[in-house]
């Protein structure tokens, strides 16, 4: 009896700690000092894209307002790096995510704008 109550006791432990990875590696994933390195490694492996974040409108941010830029991000129909939550809810990191994307898109409008 005690073995299988420490057998299954075991095995939920196990099983609840692949469900909920930890809240460091999901901060981490969006370490705005990581951002440049990592547009720089997606536009030498070929995958141009922007990166969004979420809130009452879902938004690229750092890249330039003007139509132009919105005409030209609109026909090339860019892939998107979804930052974090894409809803009106935010938590306490979404200035970290903002940070992140603003560098990243940075990054990859240099490299967009200069192929154009």
């Amino acid at each position: 009896m005690i073995a299988r109550t420490i057998a299954a006791t075991l095995l939920v432990t196990i099983a609840s700690s692949y469900a909920s990875p930890p809240e460091t590696s999901r901060i981490k994933r969006w370490n705005p000092a990581s951002a440049v390195a990592e547009a720089e490694r997606d536009i030498a492996a070929g995958r141009i894209r922007f990166a969004y974040i979420g809130g009452y409108v879902s938004h690229a941010p750092g890249l330039p307002s003007d139509p132009a830029t919105l005409k030209m991000l609109e026909g090339y129909r860019y892939r998107r790096l979804e930052v974090g939550p894409q809803g009106c809810i935010q938590d306490e990191h979404s200035f970290e995510r903002a940070e992140y994307a603003r560098r990243y898109n940075q990054v990859m409008w240099s490299h967009v704008s200069k192929r154009r």
